[in-house]
C-alpha cells in the first residue's frame, strides 16, 4: 500500500517559487510506486487529491485522517498549529523553510522542535544544524510548459535582447523589506535608466498586478524616454518565457533558493542576482540594494557570449528519501 503524504502549501495559479515547487513535488510523488500525495492550499481552503482534482473539505478531512506524513510549505504562523494537531494524531511532520526572512520567528522555532524533519533550501546565517535539518535546494524540473499567448510573443519578437525580471507578490498585498519592494523592481527601473542599448527591452512580470499602481507612472515615464519597458500583469509560465530571454535579473532584497534562477541556468540564460543570499554556481552577483552595481553588472552580462546550459539537479529524490526514512 502506498504511503499517503499531505503537502500543505500554495499551488498555481499564480505561479511562484513555492507554489511551483509544491505542484512539481506532488506530481513526482504521484508518479512514484511508494507514495501518493494530496495538496491542501490552506490560504484558499482548496484541496487537491492525488489526481490533482479539486475536492471538498470533507474529503480533505478524510484524507488527513489517513495520511502518514504532513509536509508544510507555508510561512504563516498557523503552520505551528497545523503541525501540532497533526502530531497529536500521530502524523510525521516535515517542513520546508523557503526563505530566510522568518526562520527565527517564534512559530518556526517551535515548529522545528516538534517536526520529525526540516528542510532549508538555502544556507541560513548562524543556523546551528542538527540531525533533523537537511539542506535541499527547491529545484524540480518542469514536466510540462504552458505556452505564451501570441500577443506576448509578438511584443517580445520586436526586440533583439530582452531583460526579464519577475515578482510573485501575494494578492493580499506586496511584501516589503524595510518599506521597499522585496523583488527590487524599483532598483531595476532606476538601473535601467543608466543602462540601455538599441533593440533592448525590459520585461517586468507581476502576475498578480500587485505593484502595478506603484510602478505604472515610472514605467510610462521611462517609455516616453524611448527606453522600452513592458509590465505584464497576467499569469506567465516562466519556462515558456526563457526562449525569449537574454538575461534574467533577480534584484531581490531577501530570498531563498530561487526556482527561476535554476530554470534560467538550466536553459542557458545568463542570470544576474543580488548577493542577499548564497546563489547557485554560474550566477553573476551585484551588491544588494546598489543601483550602480546592478547597472554595471547588467552591462557586463549582456555583453557576454551566449552561455551553455548549467544543468540543474532534480532535488525531489532527496525529499523523497526523507519520507522513506520516517
Amino acid at each position: 500500500m502506498k504511503k499517503k503524504i499531505l503537502l500543505i502549501g500554495p499551488v498555481p495559479p499564480p505561479s511562484g517559487g513555492v507554489s511551483v515547487h509544491v505542484a512539481r513535488l506532488a506530481s513526482k510523488l504521484n508518479l512514484s510506486e511508494d507514495f501518493e500525495c494530496a495538496v491542501f492550499n490552506v490560504g484558499r481552503l482548496h484541496f487537491y487529491d492525488q489526481k490533482n482534482q479539486r475536492r471538498n473539505l470533507l474529503f480533505a478531512l478524510f484524507y488527513f485522517s489517513s495520511t502518514k506524513i504532513v509536509h508544510l510549505h507555508i510561512s504563516h504562523p498557523r503552520k505551528y498549529f497545523i503541525a501540532k494537531i497533526a502530531k497529536l494524531l500521530g502524523k510525521k511532520i516535515v517542513y520546508t523553510q523557503h526563505n530566510i526572512r522568518d526562520y527565527y520567528t517564534r512559530a518556526t522555532l517551535i515548529l522545528h522542535k516538534i517536526a520529525d524533519a526540516a528542510i532549508i533550501v538555502s544556507k541560513i546565517p548562524n543556523l546551528v544544524h542538527d540531525n533533523k535539518t537537511k539542506l535541499i535546494p527547491a529545484y524540480i524540473p518542469a514536466d510540462s510548459v504552458l505556452p505564451l499567448n501570441n500577443r506576448i510573443i509578438d511584443q517580445l519578437s520586436k526586440f533583439e535582447t530582452k531583460i526579464v525580471a519577475i515578482s510573485t507578490h501575494p494578492k493580499i498585498g506586496p511584501v516589503k523589506i524595510g518599506g521597499k519592494d522585496l523583488y527590487g523592481f524599483d532598483l531595476l527601473l532606476e538601473a535601467y535608466l543608466n543602462f540601455h542599448r538599441p533593440g533592448q527591452l525590459l520585461v517586468l512580470v507581476d502576475s498578480n498586478g500587485v505593484m502595478k499602481s506603484e510602478y505604472q507612472e515610472k514605467v510610462e515615464r521611462i517609455n516616453r524616454k524611448g527606453l522600452p519597458v513592458i509590465y505584464l500583469t497576467e499569469e506567465v509560465d516562466f519556462t515558456a518565457l526563457l526562449p525569449f530571454t537574454s538575461i534574467y535579473v533577480r534584484p531581490t532584497r531577501s530570498d531563498g533558493d530561487s526556482l527561476a534562477i535554476r530554470e534560467a541556468l538550466n536553459f542557458g540564460v545568463g542570470v544576474l542576482a543580488s548577493d542577499c543570499v548564497e546563489r547557485p554556481e554560474g550566477v553573476v552577483l551585484f551588491k544588494d540594494g546598489d543601483i550602480t552595481s546592478l547597472a554595471e553588472k547588467m552591462d557586463f552580462l549582456i555583453s557576454q557570449p551566449i552561455i551553455s546550459p548549467i544543468i540543474q539537479h532534480d532535488f525531489s529524490q532527496a525529499v523523497i528519501d526523507i519520507y522513506r526514512s520516517l
